[in-house]
């Protein structure tokens, strides 16, 4: 992807929450993604750690960060419901084989363990932040344009997207 503009990435509480989801994403942390959307409509820490293989507390830490960078339970979940089928449609930056994963930006490996996906986020953070904030530009472009078409219910939840 082109260098993204920083200019052109607004700052608004949802475009930062938006931008941790779609590191999640685009990190291979689609479960993640479809475990926050379990989380809003009611499914306990205990039944999507068993689902989908991620410990509960995680599930609450990845809920934490999204309400405290949106600033609302309401905002944070009006926002997971309308950006997750936008965030699922992004691919992923990284694949895994046997137990490597590997950046399809720039061939860098990380042994699968504990931390991979930590060092995976920083990676991305670090190495292709200009990419992160291109796909963020994409997502919120997308929620923009889906809240514009949606009730006003939706648009007030998600004021201030940027």
């Amino acid at each position: 992807m082109a260098t993204v503009d920083r200019e052109k990435l607004p700052s608004s509480p949802i475009v930062r929450a938006v931008k941790y989801l779609v590191l999640l994403r685009i990190a291979r942390c689609a479960n993640s993604i479809n475990a926050l959307a379990d989380y809003i409509n009611g499914m306990s820490p205990s039944e999507i750690s068993a689902r989908y293989g991620i410990s509960k507390d995680v599930v609450r830490c990845m809920w934490t960060r999204v309400l405290a960078k949106c600033g609302s339970a309401q905002k944070a979940k009006a926002l997971i419901r309308c950006a997750t089928p936008i965030i699922l449609s992004l691919k992923p930056v990284v694949e895994k084989n046997d137990n490597v994963y590997r950046c399809l930006l720039c061939g860098e490996t990380f042994a699968n363990g504990g931390d991979a996906q930590t060092a995976i986020s920083v990676h991305i953070n670090t190495y292709h932040s200009d990419y992160l904030d291109k796909a963020t530009v994409q997502v919120v472009s997308k929620l923009r344009e889906r809240i514009l078409n949606s009730n006003n219910a939706s648009k007030n939840e998600l004021k201030g997207i940027g």
